[in-house]
């Protein structure tokens, strides 16, 4: 009885090992009747869906180039390579043509032809057509060339080239913005707006630059008379692209005269008389200005003609020993102490002279050579020294303690004529010292050499 018992669950336990495999046999006889042949797509070894037919990429590929042709007009090229891979899918596991498409508009670079704006060897900036690139160098050169100037020559200061190259789409820009970058060196201008009380030296100071920078910034604007609102640039753009213009240009100039000298025996050292008069020249000058970008950088010389000849100056020197006592037209400080009063208006009238305070005795000197012509007590002036120079101009020493010299002698320029002291109406011990000029009083810090 108990052997049967396990006869039946042995043969029970092999058919339960049937049955699984006959499910397991369906299953995959299922499979392969129910799914069919696809194929797995990537680029760059990324995979971005699953297809069941390759020609379905490639539709979807040229209607991408035509859409981004339209937007563009440009040709699109697609530089990326497409690896398929055959596989079995079942029909959910298919991508959907709308998927695909968006994943490949992440993932594709999408080419075109374009012109770069080559300088000095590096690319500056990539446009859609030569047209375009050509365009926007000969506007970069129409900026430079003067309405009245006859230019024998206009190039760029650096090597500059258009070269076609195949280039990511989003790297082409528009014309404007282009040509806005060249000329402004990548840098934007930067704008101040005048406020009440700013003069250009205010504004420079508060920006931290040189009023000549400014002013080079600001080339049609008067500095000097800004108005509440008015904008004006803070820099000045380097631009990427420089233009050389050479320009013909015929003027005339002034041939400056020489200064020839003869010396007289009949003339004083330190005397000149001019015994005739030197006239400038002219001639007529044919040259070429050299500029960059609108600005003077050189001037070259063709070709001078002589109009007219310069007429020397001749200046007669003279070597004869001057007299000591012979003015030299120059006066030194008539003596040493404190500045306490200038010449003009004081106390309600005219004060005609300085006032130089010292201690009593301090040494008052002659200006300059002379004679003198008055040596004694002015009412109000005190001890007082007058010389006349003999040339137009006299001095007058007034306040002093006591007088060295006498009427009608003559004296050397330096020499001692009287000392610092209290006489006349004073505060105290000065000298008082005039200056006169044909009988005009003239202010004696304006002839006293330093």
């Amino acid at each position: 009885m108990s052997e049967s018992i396990d006869n039946i669950k042995f043969k029970n336990k092999n058919l339960y090992l049937i049955i699984i495999t006959l499910l397991g046999i369906t299953s995959i006889i299922g499979y392969i009747y129910f799914s069919k042949i696809a194929y797995s797509v990537s680029i760059n070894d990324k995979m971005i869906g699953i297809v069941s037919d390759k020609e379905k990429i490639n539709k979807i590929l040229n209607e991408i180039k035509d859409e981004m042709g339209k937007k563009y007009n440009k040709e699109i090229k697609l530089t990326e390579e497409l690896s398929f891979k055959k596989i079995k899918a079942e029909e959910d596991q298919i991508t959907s043509s709308q998927d695909i498409k968006s994943k490949l508009y992440d993932i594709l670079d999408f080419k075109v032809d374009s012109y770069a704006i080559n300088v000095d060897g590096k690319d500056l900036v990539y446009l859609e057509g030569k047209v375009y690139a050509q365009k926007l160098l000969q506007e970069i050169k129409n900026k430079y060339i003067g309405e009245n100037e006859e230019l024998k020559e206009i190039d760029f200061a650096e090597s500059v080239k258009i070269k076609k190259k195949e280039m990511d789409i989003n790297k082409l820009i528009s014309y404007e913005d282009a040509l806005n970058y060249i000329l402004l060196g990548g840098k934007e201008i930067q704008k101040y707006k005048v406020k009440s009380g700013d003069t250009a030296w205010d504004i420079a100071i508060k920006h931290d630059l040189d009023l000549q920078d400014i002013s080079k910034a600001n080339p049609n604007t008067n500095l000097k008379n800004l108005k509440i609102g008015q904008e004006i640039s803070l820099n000045l753009p380097t631009p990427y692209i420089s233009v050389k213009t050479v320009a013909s240009k015929e003027y005339e100039d002034e041939i400056p005269f020489e200064v020839v000298y003869e010396e007289s025996s009949n003339i004083y050292i330190g005397e000149n008389r001019i015994r005739r008069k030197g006239e400038e020249g002219k001639k007529k000058v044919s040259a070429e200005l050299v500029k960059i970008n609108g600005i003077l950088a050189g001037e070259n010389v063709v070709e001078e003609e002589i109009l007219k000849e310069p007429v020397d100056a001749i200046v007669v020197k003279g070597t004869k020993e001057r007299p000591k006592t012979m003015a030299y037209g120059v006066f030194a400080s008539p003596s040493r102490g404190r500045l306490t009063s200038r010449f003009g208006p004081r106390w309600g009238k005219a004060h005609e002279g300085i006032d130089i305070s010292g201690s009593v005795g301090t040494p008052i000197k002659a200006a300059d050579g002379g004679k003198v012509v008055t040596s004694g007590w002015i009412n109000g002036y005190g001890k007082t020294i007058i010389i006349d120079h003999e040339n137009g101009y006299k001095t007058l020493y007034a306040h002093a303690n006591s007088l060295k010299v006498k009427k009608g002698q003559r004296v050397y320029k330096g020499q001692v004529i009287a000392s610092i002291g209290t006489s006349g109406r004073v505060t105290g011990p000065n000298l008082h010292f005039e200056v006169q000029k044909n009988g005009v009083a003239k202010d004696p810090l304006k002839y006293i050499e330093n």
